[in-house]
């Protein structure tokens, strides 16, 4: 269970770590900053006696790189474009240009479209300069705009439109990170004078507008006379906003975050009393019509945008209900699958062969607790040792050409442990591989073995092996080269494999328990995700990453650190056998009552030593509980015929030493023993990865509005005021 905790918060900070950059990819990609923008743009308008507005615009631009791919790579002109319109803007006069990071003032100039003048030209004509131009016919074609007989009647019979624009000429520029300018202009023909009121609608910054900015501040003064008793204002924007008035009654406001297509609008309104030769008017009452109509603009607003904002709050905590509820219950779940997966009965030590097969227990103890190596590898090694106890095959130390000209079927251990010792070559062979003998009832009386359905299964896939070899007799060498090109080979592992998973399955010892914790784990690593996708695109990080980021951490460790079967019942017989005999074996020195009974079973508990991963461990107790199998002659007495006898016979091979206990050579080495599960394990291994290699590739109630009192915020009310201002650089 340690190593699945361990493994399962790996898997979670990486996943989560994965999420977060795939998060913060996705919200670049959206989000892709404009090559050009103002990174600040701050309005100063004072209203004229007579409805004028005398405009001064002080914008602080950022130009990035373009694309290296055509002369348009270069930055010649800012601009902003305006509508005339009879109704409301007939003539702009009075500009001036002046570059505040270099301090020069500009002249005005004739419009040139930028694309038809090389670069030294421009540079030493048209740069530093401004322009008003007709753009009606469109921008590459730009005309000639006299401000003093090109405008437009206020009070014409005919609704008439132009467009223009005002722009200023800079040198040829790569990029800049900031260029700040100043620009006058005085917009006439903006307002109506009612009986009342004089009131205008301005729009510095239209739907039509491409150009990105943090931040827009601005501040609309009254002509004398006029405070925030007798003038009213209103912010037209969706976007975040702060209004209020000043110490004199100007309209001071700051609009945040404004994006490609957005707009801002200001309607205002002020007591009629002091205005003079305004050049629109009304001889009717117009205050009430205003204040209804903005109070009726604002309700519907901040109606639609309460219904938003409960919508929102209603999901924001449903998925924090549903995302925290199912973290609870993933992590419950957990809890009860890790716990339902242990052994839960007293039995502490069981001496007798287990009651399930080899294959099974190594998936037993995998479920139980820890084993050493993969619990395929540990299967295929026992059902060989099985095999091998039930006599259906044998193992022998080294090569088969050790026994070249001998009969294995009927060889005699004694004889074949005494030839390789006295064979210095022979010995040394012996310690890096081993030979398998197919015995002739598994060949002609198979069914005489008694061997259960993974046995069986394996056993076909050896004599397969065999037949390809071309001899009954071969070693691990023999065998991997055997199976370099069997492309079918794949099929006969599979069915051991299948058969290994049905023989567990009969057994009744488990039950499927992933999905108690993996639904409510992927649910809560799902709204996690969800969470932290929508906090970046709404721009609250803290809801992102402090909520969305730690619930799907925690969702994705749940999923991974559950254990995917628990034991029933039934399978706490099999478990408690399977520890018990784990607990015997690796505690097998320290009996006082074992006898010459226990020799009779230790070929089984090598086999179930290697289901369990301690093959060596195991081989080293027997060695400490019987000192004398380190005696050659007591070993050929009471060990011959067994697989542990060639685990100390001869105890000279390979060391060159005939000293008892000093060395066994290549068949252990330093652990003194000679560990035939490991031997199998690491040649049956590759022999895996072999014929997997070679196999086929297809296998707000109450809102009354804020009265004209610009306080309380913008809200989403009409654009289409005076202007229109769209902002633009080429």
């Amino acid at each position: 269970m340690r190593k699945r905790l361990i493994r399962a918060v790996a898997i979670a900070i990486v996943a989560a770590l994965a999420a977060a950059v795939m998060v913060v990819f996705v919200w670049l990609d959206g989000n892709d900053e404009a090559t050009a923008s103002y990174r600040s743009l701050d309005y100063d308008v004072t209203v004229q006696t007579n409805g004028d507005l005398k405009i001064v615009q002080h914008i602080d631009y950022q130009l990035k790189e373009r694309e290296d791919n055509s002369s348009s790579k270069y930055w010649r002109q800012l601009y902003w474009q305006y509508t005339l319109d009879s109704t409301n803007l007939t003539n702009i006069t009075d500009i001036k240009v002046r570059n505040v990071t270099t301090g020069a003032e500009y002249s005005q100039v004739n419009p040139q479209n930028p694309n038809r003048v090389d670069q030294y030209t421009w540079d030493s004509k048209f740069a530093n300069h401004w322009y008003i131009a007709d753009v009606t016919n469109g921008s590459s074609y730009p005309e000639p705009f006299d401000t003093q007989n090109d405008g437009l009647d206020p009070n014409a019979r005919e609704h008439t439109r132009k467009s223009v624009e005002i722009g200023w000429n800079i040198p040829y520029t790569v990029k800049a990170d900031s260029m700040k300018f100043d620009v006058e202009m005085t917009f006439h023909g903006v307002s109506t004078k009612y009986k009342d009121i004089t009131s205008f609608q301005w729009e510095p910054i239209s739907p039509t507008n491409t150009f990105p900015g943090a931040k827009m501040t601005g501040v609309v003064r009254f002509p004398d006379g006029i405070d925030a008793k007798n003038s009213w204002g209103w912010l037209h924007t969706k976007n975040d906003s702060e209004t209020e008035r000043g110490k004199q009654g100007e309209l001071r406001f700051a609009v945040y975050n404004l994006k490609a297509e957005q707009y801002v609008d200001v309607v205002a309104a002020f007591d009629s009393a002091v205005a003079t030769d305004v050049a629109r008017t009304e001889p009717t009452d117009h205050l009430d019509t205003l204040k209804a109509d903005e109070t009726k603009q604002e309700k519907a607003w901040h109606d639609s945008q309460h219904q938003k904002a409960v919508v929102r709050v209603v999901i924001w905590i449903v998925s924090l209900v549903i995302g925290i509820g199912s973290c609870v219950l993933a992590i419950i779940a957990v809890i009860q699958s890790n716990k339902a997966a242990r052994y839960r009965g007293g039995l502490e030590y069981w001496r007798d062969r287990p009651s399930l097969s080899p294959a099974s227990a190594a998936r037993m103890i995998d479920i139980i607790g820890e084993a050493k190596g993969t619990q395929s590898s540990r299967s295929m090694t026992a059902t060989i040792l099985a095999l091998a106890a039930k006599h259906a095959i044998a193992i022998y130390p080294g090569p088969a050409s050790n026994y070249k000209g001998i009969d294995m079927s009927t060889a005699d251990p004694v004889q074949i442990s005494h030839m390789i010792a006295s064979d210095g070559v022979k010995a040394l062979a012996s310690s890096k591989t081993s030979t398998i003998v197919i015995m002739p009832d598994a060949l002609h009386n198979r069914e005489t073995l008694n061997l259960s359905q993974s046995e069986q299964k394996c056993l076909r896939l050896l004599v397969s092996i065999s037949m390809r070899v071309g001899y009954p007799v071969f070693d691990l060498k023999q065998m991997k080269n055997a199976c370099k090109d069997w492309t079918s080979g794949y099929k006969e592992l599979e069915a051991f494999e299948t058969a290994c998973d049905t023989e567990f399955a009969m057994l009744g010892a488990t039950s499927q328990s992933a999905w108690r914790y993996m639904l409510p784990g992927s649910i809560a690593a799902i709204v996690g995700l969800i969470i932290s996708i929508n906090g970046f695109f709404i721009g609250n990080l803290a809801l992102g990453f402090l909520i969305g980021m730690p619930m799907f951490l925690i969702g994705v460790f749940c999923d991974c650190a559950g254990a995917s079967e628990t034991v029933t019942p039934a399978g706490q017989e099999y478990a408690g056998q399977c520890l018990g005999l784990r607990n015997y074996m690796q505690d097998f020195s320290d009996f006082s009552d074992r006898g010459a009974a226990d020799l009779t079973m230790w070929d089984w508990y090598l086999v179930y030593a290697a289901a369990f991963g301690i093959s060596e461990q195991v081989m080293r107790e027997l060695a400490k509980a019987y000192p004398q199998v380190r005696d050659q002659e007591w070993l050929d007495a009471n060990g011959a015929g067994s697989m542990w006898y060639w685990g100390y016979s001869p105890m000279h091979w390979g060391s060159g030493s005939s000293t008892p206990g000093t060395s066994f050579g290549g068949f252990g080495g330093s652990s003194g023993v000679f560990d035939i599960g490991t031997q199998i394990d690491s040649g049956f291994s590759a022999v895996r990865n072999t014929i997997s290699a070679a196999a086929p590739s297809s296998s707000g109630g109450g809102f009354g509005g804020s009265g004209g009192s610009f306080s309380g915020g913008g809200f989403g009310g009409s654009s289409g005021g005076s202007g229109g201002g769209s902002a633009g650089a080429r």
